[in-house]
Formats: structure tokens, C-alpha cells, sequence
């Protein structure tokens, strides 16, 4: 290119037009460089990034595989503690019986545990029998009814069985007036008191087919005595359960009273 003249008219104007020219490319230059130091800047700003996320990635699963070794480490202390545990586990009630023969052929059990080295009974087998027993208050005796012959069985814990029941009252004895009066009810609903008297109802001492009451008797097992209570009677009088009063006793109309021995005596207590 010409350089214009100093003499010519057009110098000022082309020497402005060439320092803007040479201006806008020093400015080209200096944004491309700019750009590229920008740019260069910015790979190694994401390549150190990329770095960090990588080592961090790395350094957590390190962490949780190592928390991982460390749960299953316990898990491995805790199996054979839970194994220890159920070796520990106590072991089932013993249960066994005495099978006793009612005077209609029926066989039924008398069920006793073993609990703590001490044998207990407890119910009577099959469930389904409808037997009418009671358990004295320890546990080492029953009472059953058999209620075809009206006889009531004592049991002990050893399995020694005697009749306890009152055979006959004055001249008559229970055979006969079940002959003579089969629904009449010569004993029912045995109940033990303590461990060596026994509640039951009878209609004794009237003997009608017109009775319909019933009437408190108390056999001891020791010395295989009944004792009446006249006073206390009802059609419909239920045995419950002992307490400190005694065995509860609810009568016809409701009202409750209380059963204990003492002496050999029948005290009844509201």
C-alpha cells in the first residue's frame, strides 16, 4: 500500500481511518487473547473439579464399604448371642396324669405339671368330657364327680384314689334313694374350701321326689366327716372362687356369702 503524502489534502483523513483500523485490530487481538488464556483457565478449572468429584466419589465408597464390613462384623457378634439365647429358652411344663375309670366306662385323666420340682394338677382329659372337678388350693389333690353314680373321687398328687362320698344318711342309703328317686341329687357341684374340706350341694337331709332344694355340705378328706349347714340352701346356689374370706358361695337371690373351716367347724361370713 501507498503511503499518502503529507502534501495531499486526504492525509489527516486517511491517517485517522488507518489508526482507527489499527486500533480496532490491537483490540481484536487483545480480546482473542483474552479469549484463549479464558479459555485455557477454564479446562484446567473443570479438569481440577473433575479431579476433586473423582477423589471424592472414590474417597465415599471407601467409606461405606467400610461401613458396610463394619455392620456385618456385628451382625456376625449378634448371631451366635441370639443362638445362645435360644439354647437358654426354658424348657416346655412336663405334663403327665392318672387315668381313673367313672362308673359308666368312661376313662378321663387327671393332668398334673411338673413346675419348679413340684407336681400340680391342673384340668381333666378329654376337655370335652363335661367333668365336674375341683383342684384344692395347693394343687396336690382333686375332687372329681361322677355324676352317673353321684360319688365323688379324691385324688393326690400321687395318684392314690378313695371314694369319699357319704354313702348313706340314717337308714338310707344313697343307692336306694337313687333307685327309688333318680333325679335326685344325692351330691353335685364339689368345690375345695382349703386343702382338706370340700363344698358340695345335696338334697339331703329330706328325701322326696317333691325336694327341689339344695342344701351346704362339707366333707373332709381326713377323716372322711360331712357336716350340713340347713340354713344355707337354694335351688339355684353357685360355687366361686377363694379368697381371703374363704370359697364364695353366691345364693338364690343373689346375695353373696363366705365359706371357711375352723375347728372343724362351718363358719359362713357375708
Amino acid at each position: 500500500m501507498v503511503k499518502p503524502s503529507i502534501f495531499s489534502k486526504e492525509y489527516e483523513k486517511r491517517m485517522r481511518r488507518r489508526k482507527k483500523r489499527v486500533a480496532a485490530v490491537i483490540v481484536l487481538l487483545i480480546a482473542s487473547l483474552g479469549i484463549f488464556l479464558a479459555s485455557g483457565s477454564l479446562k484446567d478449572t473443570l479438569k481440577n473439579k473433575s479431579v476433586g468429584l473423582t477423589s471424592f466419589i472414590k474417597k465415599t465408597d471407601k467409606n461405606e464399604i467400610q461401613a458396610n464390613k463394619k455392620v456385618d462384623k456385628e451382625e456376625d457378634k449378634k448371631q451366635p448371642e441370639s443362638q445362645n439365647n435360644s439354647e437358654t429358652v426354658p424348657k416346655p411344663v412336663e405334663e403327665k396324669g392318672y387315668e381313673i375309670s367313672l362308673s359308666d366306662g368312661t376313662k378321663i385323666k387327671a393332668v398334673y405339671e411338673n413346675k419348679d420340682g413340684a407336681n400340680k394338677f391342673k384340668y381333666i382329659t378329654p376337655l370335652d368330657a363335661n367333668i365336674n372337678f375341683t383342684v384344692n388350693p395347693s394343687g396336690s389333690a382333686m375332687v372329681i364327680l361322677d355324676s352317673k353314680a353321684q360319688n365323688l373321687i379324691y385324688i393326690d398328687i400321687n395318684g392314690q384314689q378313695q371314694d369319699i362320698t357319704n354313702k348313706s344318711y340314717r337308714s338310707n342309703t344313697k343307692d336306694s334313694v337313687l333307685s327309688r328317686i333318680p333325679q335326685y341329687v344325692w351330691c353335685t357341684s364339689p368345690k375345695f374350701i382349703d386343702d382338706a374340706n370340700i363344698a358340695y350341694l345335696s338334697q339331703l337331709p329330706y328325701i322326696s321326689s317333691k325336694v327341689t332344694k339344695k342344701y351346704l355340705w362339707v366333707a373332709n378328706v381326713e377323716n372322711k366327716r360331712h357336716i350340713n349347714k340347713y340354713n344355707m340352701s337354694g335351688e339355684n346356689i353357685k360355687f366361686g372362687n377363694i379368697g381371703d374370706k374363704g370359697l364364695e358361695m353366691t345364693l338364690d337371690d343373689n346375695s353373696t356369702v363366705y365359706i371357711k373351716m375352723k375347728n372343724s367347724s362351718v363358719i359362713i361370713s357375708e
